[in-house]
């Protein structure tokens, strides 16, 4: 019997997006799937849209904004209450080929201790540049790094291999990491949080592991802006509080290293509103969690 995959996608305020990515899902063959959109308190909702063009989809709204993670854990209860076998995380602004879900259903099985399994993310608008292929963390920086990011396809990383962390962007999950290991930390609002559960899983034995013949095309940061300083205000306080969390004793080296990359570099560029929105993502990080 074919595995159950619960297909989770978040919305906010992207309609269109949400409308062509369930059009390329709806081409995957060989799979056993159900759709669980989340529309998270958008100004006005997909519901309607969805149902019409996607009768079978599952559409759940949520009266509020939740975050990233408060999102998608409403959509993973869902599908683990529909007794799925894995949960797909999958960004609304994307669109995937026929054989996505299968390659990753493919190297899940391969190994019973692969526990979390990402795609290759390539850029929707230029198709051979790469957005990510696997994670690098480096705790004493406090920084993560997506593998790849901004290179040509030439095939380089093209192996399955063992990362830290994969991308919420195309995640697959067993249920049994996600009975271990919990729902997905709520408390960072956006950014960092899969890479945490990445961290989770792997500190209970499971492997996070990238899958280079899964492919899947993102528009990147289609929702508040890849350059947006509300993204650098995230990453900014959420950089500290993802090592207070998960390695708490390089989080002075982390500390020591923030105005390189949150201080310097946007003096460097002056882009001084990024710079104002670190400051504030600083003093939240130190006035909220460092207590």
């Amino acid at each position: 019997m074919e595995p159950l995959i619960g297909i989770v996608i978040l919305n906010w305020n992207g309609t269109a997006d949400t409308l062509e990515c369930l059009g390329s899902i709806t081409k995957i063959v060989d799979a056993n799937y159900r759709i669980y959109i989340i529309d998270n308190g958008s100004s006005r909702s997909c519901k309607q849209e969805v149902l019409s063009a996607y009768p079978a989809v599952n559409v759940i709204e949520l009266p509020i904004n939740r975050g990233f993670a408060g999102g998608v854990n409403v959509g993973i209860k869902a599908a683990l209450a529909d007794r799925a076998d894995y949960v797909w995380m999958l960004n609304n602004d994307t669109v995937v080929e026929r054989w996505t879900l299968q390659n990753l259903l493919k190297v899940a099985e391969t190994d019973p201790s692969y526990g979390i399994i990402g795609s290759k993310i390539l850029r929707y608008d230029n198709r051979s540049i790469i957005d990510h292929a696997g994670g690098k963390i480096y705790p004493c920086m406090g920084r993560i790094k997506h593998i790849g990011s901004g290179k040509r396809d030439l095939s380089q990383y093209n192996s399955i291999r063992v990362v830290d962390y994969v991308t919420g962007c195309s995640l697959l999950a067993k249920r049994p990491v996600i009975e271990e290991s919990g729902l997905l930390p709520e408390i960072y609002f956006l950014y960092f949080e899969e890479t945490e559960w990445c961290i989770k899983a792997s500190r209970r034995g499971w492997k996070v592991v990238y899958a280079p013949e899964s492919r899947v095309y993102h528009k990147i940061a289609k929702s508040i802006g890849q350059k947006s300083a509300l993204t650098t205000y995230y990453f900014a306080r959420n950089s500290l509080l993802f090592i207070q969390r998960n390695f708490p004793l390089l989080l002075p080296m982390a500390i020591f290293w923030w105005p390189r990359y949150f201080v310097i570099n946007h003096l460097m560029k002056m882009r001084i509103k990024h710079l104002k929105y670190a400051l504030m993502g600083l003093h939240d990080f130190f006035s909220v969690y460092a207590r």
